[in-house]
């Protein structure tokens, strides 16, 4: 008999490598973008997400962490990478609705449940970040009008990743 934790594991740890690689190239291409283009700080961020990805990489290949605490680890990182692109000067304005992919990306690697709350906790995350630039405690990069269609996207976003993982469990 198999056990189905460790299959499940087994499967995670399949979806995490290219996903996690693919990750790290695309933060390490923008922080060099970032840094020609003279946004240093964006740029440090990307770098450090890209670094950050890499080495949860390297932890998930040779068992240093479990795929229950890289997919945080992941989560953490685009956490961190979204609160970045809405603070920091950056030479693509649009740049936040590539944020848009986190449901999908998400829901496919951890779940439903753990989608939904991720998207719910960037959805606070983009208000709160919001809330304190008006409080000057932050800059935002962004108009208000384009947190309410970037968090409208992320819902719908969410909606139809859910559609899409719940058909993937019906076919396994």
């Amino acid at each position: 008999m198999v056990d189905m934790n460790f299959a499940i594991a087994l499967d995670v740890e399949k979806r995490l490598k290219p996903l996690l690689i693919m990750f790290s190239v695309i933060f390490f291409a923008f922080s060099i973008s970032e840094f020609v283009e003279g946004h240093r700080w964006l740029a440090l961020s990307d770098a450090f997400v890209a670094s950050g990805v890499f080495a949860l990489n390297v932890m998930l290949q040779r068992k240093v962490l479990s795929a229950a605490w890289v997919i945080l680890g992941i989560l953490i990182m685009v956490a961190v990478g979204l609160v970045s692109e809405l603070i920091f000067e950056n030479a693509i304005s649009s740049f936040i609705y590539y944020y848009g992919t986190a449901p999908f990306i998400t829901f496919y690697i951890a779940g439903k449940r753990i989608g939904v709350f991720n998207v719910a906790a960037l959805i606070v995350m983009v208000w709160l970040v919001w809330l304190l630039s008006l409080l000057d405690f932050i800059p935002l990069q962004y108009e208000t009008a384009e947190l309410f269609i970037f968090s409208a996207l992320l819902i719908f976003s969410a909606a139809c990743a859910w559609l899409f993982e719940s058909e993937r469990e019906e076919s396994h």
